[in-house]
């Protein structure tokens, strides 16, 4: 009966704080794309962000939270599809990047 209990309070806390999660959209986010290193096209930094530009999109501001360890070279975006950092003329055809208040992709 105890353990039923505790169940039922763990997945009642869970809802009350996915309730109260600011960032309810975070199961959207990727991890970490990159392995050891950052590849070709990407450079190793500090604090990355979480709003690379991509393909699609690009944010005109971010949060200031620490994302990933990597950010694409100059010229380069974040190919959301490849996982990685890709030149802007290789993005694929018909997908135009749009200007967007903001657009967060890492966690």
């Amino acid at each position: 009966m105890l353990r039923l209990l505790l169940l039922f309070y763990c997945g009642a806390l869970a809802v009350v704080m996915h309730h109260d999660d600011p960032e309810p959209d975070r199961h959207n986010y990727i991890w970490n794309p990159f392995s050891a290193f950052c590849g070709p096209n990407a450079t190793s930094v500090r604090c990355g962000g979480v709003c690379p530009e991509t393909c699609s999109h690009k944010s005109r501001s971010c949060s200031h939270h620490c994302g990933v360890p990597c950010v694409c070279k100059a010229g380069y975006v974040f190919s959301v599809s490849l996982l990685k950092c890709i030149r802007r003329s290789d993005c694929p055809p018909g997908e135009q990047q749009q200007e967007v208040q903001t657009h967060r992709v890492f966690q």
